[in-house]
């Protein structure tokens, strides 16, 4: 993270620098537009150069006495054709980035739990 104006809220905007690819970096822009705690959260962001109209997409639901942890990355590749190549090339960096949010998340939570 390399700025954030506070706690998540609705509205609350931070900036992260993003790995697209290798070397291949991107200032990202988050601003959050939903906000429901728990449940759900989604922030909407720009600045990654070969994507637009970018969300992610945080979802908890209960399962018996779990809880499901859903992360979604919604985006529109730009440049038409070429695009999608970079796309397709990108793709599997990206979803790599994402799992290791997600078991971070649950990393977290785990030690959350065991210190109450």
């Amino acid at each position: 993270m390399i700025r954030t104006d506070g706690p998540t809220r609705l509205g609350a905007t931070m900036e992260e620098l993003t790995r697209i690819a290798g070397p291949w970096k991107a200032v990202t822009r988050w601003r959050v537009t939903e906000f429901d705690p728990p449940r759900r959260q989604v922030q909407e962001g720009d600045g990654v150069s070969t994507a637009k109209d970018m969300a992610v997409i945080i979802e908890l639901s209960p399962a018996g006495q779990d809880t499901d942890f859903t992360l979604s990355v919604r985006y529109t590749p730009r440049f038409g054709p070429i695009g999608a190549l970079i796309d397709r090339a990108v793709r599997g960096s990206i979803t790599r980035s994402q799992q290791r949010s997600a078991k971070a998340f649950a990393a977290l939570v785990d030690r959350e739990n065991s210190s109450s």
